[in-house]
């Protein structure tokens, strides 16, 4: 392992952005650097880790509502000065339906619209598709899985996207997500301090 040290603090409504954040720490082990993950919304802001540990941080949200979970945009504004000392790589991403079925949207409204807000500059940041369960065991609620299929049956039919509306439909492509860590993996092991 090297002694390069990454954290990824994320926040997910329906588990897709903690999956993604998971299979993410499983490359980085892989590449030989050394990962935390930290869940926003499971932890108090008085227990989130000081980052001078790190050399590398990935903030990522789920879209609820067509905006990012308050617990990922709390941590950046909490360590906005530390982020933005160019001492610690930021990437960022999010799970959202949009970006299948309009990626340049997904990457403006929910990507470049929170780092102008927030007043940070990430070294890169993606937008994935999500995991869309209605499955039995699914943690969508049957009100929000109805919404959910009304939302979303038509554009994606239009588009040409399969759903199967009696199970977990797995719609992240995991070569973008290996792309995305094996790019940070690169400018985190590339920064010198």
């Amino acid at each position: 392992m090297s002694n390069k040290q990454i954290l990824i603090a994320y926040a997910t409504r329906y588990g897709t952005t903690e999956i993604t954040a998971k299979d993410l720490a499983k490359i980085f082990d892989e590449l030989e650097i050394n990962t935390d993950l930290l869940d926003l919304k499971q932890t108090k802001e008085k227990e989130w880790p000081l980052l001078d540990a790190y050399d590398g941080i990935i903030v990522a949200s789920g879209i609820r509502i067509g905006k990012w979970m308050k617990e990922p945009q709390k941590f950046l504004k909490t360590f906005r000065n530390e982020i933005s000392s160019n001492e610690i790589v930021l990437g960022l991403f999010i799970n959202c339906a949009t970006c299948l079925i309009d990626p340049a949207t997904a990457n403006n409204e929910y990507l470049v619209k929170v780092i102008e807000k927030l007043g940070i500059k990430p070294n890169i940041y993606r937008a994935f598709g999500p995991i869309l369960d209605f499955s039995e065991t699914t943690r969508i609620g049957k009100i929000a899985r109805a919404i959910l299929k009304k939302v979303i049956e038509k554009d994606f039919e239009d588009a040409g996207i399969q759903i199967d509306y009696k199970a977990r439909n797995d719609l992240r492509e995991m070569d973008q997500i290996r792309e995305f860590a094996e790019e940070f993996a690169k400018l985190v092991k590339e920064k010198s301090y």
